[in-house]
């Protein structure tokens, strides 16, 4: 059982393009393990702002302050990052099992970049 590093709810799966995915249906972010949100983003973006839907966030939940979040796999301390391509968006991730954490609303936006450079206007 894993717990939420944001608002130590317990995630729940979901299958995403034959990734298990780990959502949280209090503050609504999501955990993806080592290389499944590459494999999620390159098969279908559009299934990250899937993800974001399915895990909307409770109203008034309490989140974690950034430097309190653990990794739901290993406990260690998730330090905050942005991948190189989506400046901007940041996001939470683990340097020992590399797993990472995503706040709800980020999957969208990677989701929305990735399809406006795909399909330039």
């Amino acid at each position: 059982m894993r717990i939420c590093p944001r608002c130590t709810k317990v995630l729940e799966p979901m299958v995403v393009e034959s990734v298990t995915v780990e959502g949280c249906r209090g503050c609504g972010g999501a955990w993806f393990d080592r290389g499944e949100l590459d494999d999620v983003a390159k098969h279908d973006p559009a299934a990250l702002e899937r993800i974001d839907r399915a895990f909307s966030p409770a109203r008034g939940q309490p989140a974690a302050p950034y430097s309190s979040m653990r990794c739901p796999v290993c406990l260690d301390r998730l330090e905050g990052f942005e991948f190189k391509h989506f400046p901007g968006v940041q996001m939470d991730g683990c340097r020992k099992c590399r797993g990472v954490w995503a706040d709800h609303g980020e999957l969208t936006e990677i989701s929305g970049r990735i399809a406006a450079h795909r399909n330039p206007p």
